[in-house]
């Protein structure tokens, strides 16, 4: 019997009413074109970060080594850029969903704490900073070894830590990391990514150390939707199904010299739950800023929808 080409029509467009008949059949072929465009996106992006390594290994340091004083524009278009790639393959290929309402001036003196859901938290913060680029504080089995990015954290001089180290030295190159920062500096204050899409505990001794380098403006950012892809193996299973939205929830004007590190952590804190709240309600948690743009550009907020 030939399928019911009105329910694969409807099936593609989303639709969710149940077909007469054979509709099943219609239902196996969309989920069998799912499948392969979930493998094809991860392919691509196999392809991208093979090519990406050799590239930034050669023609981006000859680049840099030749870009005078716009090596800084130069390292924000390209991390730019590379962020969009990345986004883009599992947005328009694998069929993930991203709708980012947050822009974070791209200059020193912003700090920037955020929930950790996937590895894709990285790109979309790097899209969510508009002038340039965010600084990320990694974990040292990533400074080498790890195809493509291991080569761009140590071109853009993102700052290392030993996981669970109480050294003391760690923590005096985290503020000297923070001190002489150009760019902004996000942090993933949870230390590891979430299992079951909630916020884990804070890891306070990093943070707080960073705050009390110098005067800061701090925001909080939440982001919602991809702790159903927290790995690799759970990505291929689930990346058509995500839906991303990161939203600012508050911006506060920090002080060492009058302001207290440890409260203001604590204040973060209930406002990154608070606000992972709200957002799942579908409401905007107060003091968010930025509207909806279509597209990438420098826009202050970007939407990537599944096409």
């Amino acid at each position: 019997m030939p399928h019911d080409r009105g329910a694969v029509k409807r099936l593609r467009a989303g639709g969710r009413e149940e077909c007469p008949g054979n509709g099943h059949i219609a239902y196996l072929i969309i989920t069998k074109e799912v499948i392969i465009r979930v493998y094809i996106a991860f392919a691509l992006l196999g392809v991208f970060f093979l090519v990406g390594d050799v590239v930034s290994r050669t023609v981006m340091r000859l680049v840099l080594a030749l870009a005078g004083s716009r090596r800084e524009r130069v390292l924000y278009v390209a991390q730019r850029w590379i962020a969009g790639m990345i986004i883009g393959l599992l947005a328009k290929v694998g069929g993930a969903g991203f709708e980012i309402n947050v822009s974070i001036p791209g200059e020193d003196g912003h700090l920037v704490f955020v929930n950790h859901q996937s590895l894709v938290d990285i790109p979309l913060m790097i899209r969510a900073t508009v002038g340039g680029y965010p600084l990320f504080i990694a974990r040292s089995r990533y400074r080498y070894g790890t195809l493509f990015v291991s080569v761009m954290l140590r071109m853009y001089g993102h700052a290392f830590v030993t996981e669970g180290s109480r050294d003391p030295a760690q923590i005096e190159m985290l503020r000297d990391f923070a001190r002489n920062a150009t760019q902004p500096v996000v942090i993933f204050p949870e230390g590891h990514r979430t299992r079951d899409g909630q916020i884990r505990p804070w890891k306070m001794g990093g943070g707080r150390a960073i705050l009390e380098t110098r005067p800061w403006v701090v925001h909080v950012v939440v982001l919602d939707g991809l702790w159903q892809a927290v790995s690799l193996g759970q990505s291929m299973k689930t990346i058509s199904k995500v839906r991303c939205r990161a939203q600012e929830v508050s911006r506060h004007e920090f002080d060492p010299a009058r302001d207290d590190a440890g409260a203001l952590m604590r204040v973060l804190e209930e406002e990154m739950r608070a606000g992972l709240a709200k957002l799942r309600e579908g409401s905007a948690p107060a003091g968010a800023k930025g509207e909806r743009a279509s597209g990438g550009g420098d826009a202050s907020a970007e939407v990537t929808r599944a096409g």
